[in-house]
């Protein structure tokens, strides 16, 4: 699922909470993540945002890109937790 598509469903729901599995996605770009920290998360914060848990993807250079990105997220705006598994991430979210 796109990002675009997460936000609608997130504004759609009145969610605070998102799972994003990573695991089958590969480096993102420079460009996207410019794009992620600049326009989508900014939308996102503004809609609700407020917990996101990542599932892993399998992809080293992936993890360090998306670690890029969440280094630059106040926490205290957003709470990010990375998980191995999707069950323990979904379980995670259950809890905030």
């Amino acid at each position: 699922m796109g990002t675009e598509r997460m936000l609608s469903l997130l504004i759609e729901n009145q969610s605070t909470r998102v799972l994003a599995d990573l695991s089958n996605m590969k480096l993102i770009s420079l460009r996207s993540r410019e794009w992620i920290l600049q326009d989508f998360l900014p939308r996102a914060l503004n809609a609700g945002l407020r917990v996101m848990a990542f599932v892993r993807s399998e992809d080293y250079y992936n993890q360090l890109s998306i670690g890029t990105v969440v280094y630059e997220i106040d926490p205290a705006q957003l709470t990010v937790e990375y998980f191995y598994h999707r069950s323990e991430a979904e379980r995670w979210l259950q809890e905030q």
